[in-house]
Formats: structure tokens, C-alpha cells, sequence
């Protein structure tokens, strides 16, 4: 686990550093979770591109136009993706939506969560409303009726599994880079 000594979260913006926490675990499953278009997938390529690694993203697994995420991802080649990816290297890169439920339904663990974070220039979270999902805030109507049905998976998701409170390591990105 990848946590400060007074307990804290471990929050990073560089790539470099999250790079050598990841060579420091050595083999395992390495997840990149968070809310929908904050560049999970393109962290995760950046890494493995770095790290010489195999990297899924759930993405090409999914059924698409079906209003869901989890439940319309095909789990059975999902589980062979992994499996090949480990076959070629002791570490191996994941990305997507919901990635705590994911590993979950596969009965998988991940050795390290990363949960990548948007921020704006001036520092808000772009996805403020469905991360504060974690502390039992309910969205606002106004805000409710702008999500998509993904976007509502994600957030009972949050509120579910706390993927950025549980998470071992958030990387935060500013909207811009």
C-alpha cells in the first residue's frame, strides 16, 4: 500500500513518481479507476510505454448502447486479457470505470489503485458532485438531470466503494496538460 506515514492518501501529479512506485511493487495488477474522460487510459499508456508493460483498457470489452458499464462488459475475455498480460510480464496495466467491481466480479485484487483525478485550473475536481457520492452527499437535481446513465452508474459506484478514499494513490491531472 502506497500511503503516507500519518495515514494520508498519497496524491502526485507527476508521472515519474508514479512510475517508480509502480516499478517499486514489482509484479501484480496495477488499476487506474476514476470517473469518466479524465485520462485513466492515457496515464496507464504513458506508464506501461515507460514501464514495458502490457495495459487493458475495459473499453473495447464493453456492449456498447446499452446504458451500462459493469454489467455489459464481457468478463470472460476480460479475464483472458489479464491472464495473457501476465503471462508477458509481472506487472500489467488496467484502466477503466468502476475498476473496484470490476476486479470484484473477476475476483481479482489489484496490488495498487491508482484513482485518476481532473482538476480545473483553479484545483475543483471536474467530477466533484459524483466523487462527493464517497461522503454521502446526494447530487442535485439541477446537476442530476445533466447525467448520463453512465455517468449515475459511477456515482452509486462511489458511493458503493469509495474508490478515491480507498484508492492507494491518486494522480491528479489539470484540465489543460
Amino acid at each position: 500500500m502506497v500511503k503516507m506515514k500519518n495515514g494520508d492518501l498519497r496524491e502526485m501529479r507527476n508521472a515519474t513518481d508514479l512510475e517508480s512506485i509502480v516499478r517499486t511493487i514489482g509484479h501484480g495488477l496495477i488499476a487506474f479507476d476514476g470517473c469518466t474522460s479524465v485520462g485513466k487510459t492515457t496515464l496507464m499508456k504513458k506508464l506501461a510505454g515507460r514501464l514495458k508493460c502490457p495495459a487493458i483498457d475495459l473499453d473495447p470489452y464493453l456492449n456498447r448502447q446499452r446504458g451500462e458499464f459493469v454489467n455489459e462488459l464481457r468478463l470472460p475475455e476480460v479475464a483472458s486479457a489479464i491472464e495473457q498480460a501476465h503471462q508477458q510480464s509481472p506487472i500489467a496495466l488496467i484502466a477503466g470505470i468502476c475498476m473496484r467491481e470490476v476486479l470484484d466480479r473477476l475476483q481479482l485484487t489489484a496490488a495498487v489503485h491508482i484513482y485518476v483525478q481532473l482538476n480545473s485550473p483553479m484545483g475543483i475536481p471536474s467530477n466533484l458532485n459524483i466523487m462527493d457520492r464517497e461522503d454521502g452527499h446526494q447530487i442535485d437535481d439541477t446537476y442530476g438531470k445533466l447525467l448520463s446513465e453512465t455517468d449515475w452508474e459511477i456515482a452509486a459506484y462511489h458511493e458503493r466503494y469509495r474508490p478515491r478514499s480507498n484508492a492507494d494513490v491518486i494522480y491528479v491531472r489539470t484540465s489543460g496538460d
